[in-house]
């Protein structure tokens, strides 16, 4: 922070007249530092603070929708989805925030008309924007950090080594043009004097000349005097690798750091407190760590603990039971910074790979089938963009083996299907290759999207073709096309058809034992149940879906059966609801 108190000052008085501050700069000018300090600095004037750091490598373009649902999840302290800029705006509104946007290199720029409605709805809070370009958002200030002058640079230097006074001027100066005014490389000229007692004696300073020579070259400017030890920089390099906030399990699982050391980097603030028990690498430890890319053994490493880890944590629990539910909603926010890493972020790789010959031991392999034991749990809590970006973006990368491709490609459908984006899911569906569609999966997942384009006549057909390949065997797939085939004859107001057909689905579904599978089948049956007029039936096999979907916390699946609730009780003219689930359907609908 040498030299930039001046801006400090003014970044305090634009955000007294504005409620939108940009931070702007080329890289490595400093401006997440100087947001942390200005937020540091303004804090005692607001009721929380809170730091939402953007992860880079993630392709959103103009939808606003990932940066709406990070920036709820930092205000409700659990992930969000489904969010709009007014209903963030309101609960921005809750409590006077200052909030920081932390904007990194090559993401897309911010959409301006969504921070603009969210500082609509909170007129007391304030909103600062760390980004390499202003936001062209309406009433927004900027502040765009210059390059430092040399009065200051000169002091910082002084301060690091005061004999630098007695050197020849021209020395001084040659190592002044080499800073240039970036402080990136002010700090790496004042780690190399504070380090190395020898590289200002003698006839010249070549020593030191020679190290920042060599950080100019290379581009790893810690390199020229690391302000750590080399086991705190393999930790720090290592945190590096994910770019988004982890707990301090997980950090310590990634970096291979003892708890004694992350408490030591925590309370000297090279890891910043997010919230929530989250931690992010701060901006001087970034710059510390040297840039780990380089190192791909490093890389490697880090790889193969984060997918043990991720192999560990979903199979802890029967796949499937709420016991595993319950277990990825407490890891969630770490495990999506680390799935964000893998995928798109610092640990992908640069191009797309070749097909691995170890097989399915690869870790394009094992990451694949992660993100499809991912997949069910993102569907229930409607985590649909982070599904849909890392899926897409593993499927654009890499050349998997056609027993992976398939799958992710068949989870991605159900994704965008579950977003309303047909369109662009049977798109999807079309690309697949001719043996794909004749497998009954496929087929499923085809009917599941023509029922939801509202084309019931194909769906039933296909539904109906699909049970008559599958016979007699039992299993999901049978039940699914049973139950599928009932819910596209209730729109078609084939009754006749739907009930005979649904029985036979609840009969099987029961006793398969599958909680989440009985949930749909059941709202299938409640529907059928309503449409016949059987409303205490309809009402009790709602009731019977919610619980499993409460044990659960299956969110979509509660939403959808306490609508049906709603629903039955209203046709039954018990406006009021007086049943045992009032207040479910008070409280959660």
């Amino acid at each position: 922070m040498y030299g930039r108190q001046n801006e400090l000052r003014q970044a305090r008085e634009r955000l007294e007249h504005s409620a939108l501050l940009s931070v702007t700069g080329p890289a490595q000018r400093g401006k997440t530092r100087f947001a942390e300090q200005l937020m540091g600095e303004l804090a005692g004037s607001f009721e929380r603070t809170l730091h939402v750091a953007l992860p880079g490598g993630l392709p959103s373009g103009s939808d606003p929708a990932p940066l709406l649902s990070r920036i709820a999840e930092a205000l409700l302290g659990r992930p969000s989805a489904h969010v709009g800029a007014a209903s963030v705006g309101r609960l921005l509104a809750r409590q006077p925030t200052l909030l920081l946007l932390d904007v990194p290199a090559g993401h897309p720029p911010l959409p301006a008309r969504q921070i603009e409605t969210l500082l609509d709805h909170a007129p007391l809070s304030r909103i600062i924007v760390a980004a390499p370009t202003p936001l062209g958002a309406r009433h927004e200030s900027v502040q765009a950090l210059a390059l430092l002058g040399e009065q200051a640079v000169s002091a910082a230097l002084l301060d690091a080594r005061p004999d630098l006074a007695e050197r020849p001027r021209a020395e001084f100066a040659a190592l002044l043009e080499w800073i240039g005014g970036e402080p990136l490389r002010l700090e790496t000229a004042t780690a190399v004097l504070r380090r190395d007692q020898t590289v200002v004696a003698g006839p010249g300073p070549q020593r030191m000349f020679d190290l920042l020579g060599e950080a100019d070259t290379t581009g790893d400017f810690s390199a020229a005097g690391p302000l750590f030890g080399e086991h705190e920089q393999r930790v720090l390099a290592a945190l590096d690798h994910v770019g988004e906030a982890v707990d301090l399990s997980w950090a310590a699982q990634l970096s291979g750091a003892s708890p004694f050391l992350l408490g030591a980097l925590r309370d000297q603030q090279y890891l910043q407190a997010l919230g929530g028990g989250l931690y992010r690498l701060s901006g001087a430890a970034r710059h510390a760590s040297g840039h780990p890319a380089r190192s791909p053994a490093l890389r490697r490493q880090v790889t193969r603990r984060l997918l043990d880890r991720l192999s560990v944590l979903l199979g802890a629990r029967p796949p499937g039971s709420a016991a595993w539910y319950a277990q990825l909603d407490q890891h969630y926010p770490s495990l999506r910074a680390v799935t964000t890493s893998l995928v798109s972020g610092s640990l992908a790789p640069r191009r797309a790979t070749k097909p691995h010959r170890g097989g399915p031991q690869s870790s394009d392999a094992r990451l694949a089938r992660v993100l499809l034991k991912l997949t069910p749990y993102r569907l229930s809590r409607d985590y649909l963009h982070d599904a849909r970006t890392e899926l897409q973006a593993l499927l654009r990368r890499t050349k998997l083996p056609h027993d992976l491709r398939l799958p992710l490609q068949l989870a991605a459908v159900q994704v965008l299907q579950q977003l309303g984006q047909h369109q662009a899911a049977q798109q999807q569906l079309d690309e697949l290759p001719p043996e794909a569609h004749a497998q009954p999966h496929t087929a499923l997942v085809q009917a599941r999207l023509l029922h939801r384009r509202s084309q019931y006549d194909e769906s039933l057909a296909l539904f109906d073709r699909i049970r008559a390949q599958l016979g007699d065997q039992p299993g999901e797939l049978l039940i699914r096309a049973q139950d599928g085939s009932a819910r596209s004859a209730i729109y078609l107001g084939q009754l006749g058809h739907a009930q005979p057909m649904i029985a036979l689905a609840l009969a099987q579904a029961r006793a398969l034992a599958e909680p989440l599978l009985l949930s749909d089948v059941l709202n299938t049956a409640a529907l059928v149940a309503t449409e016949q007029r059987e409303l205490e039936e309809a009402s009790r096999l709602f009731g019977e879906a919610i619980e499993i979907h409460q044990l659960f916390g299956h969110r979509a699946g509660l939403t959808l059966n306490l609508t049906g609730l709603a629903w039955a009780a209203l046709l039954a003219g018990n406006a009021a609801i007086e049943n045992d689930r009032s207040w479910v359907l008070r409280h959660q609908l």
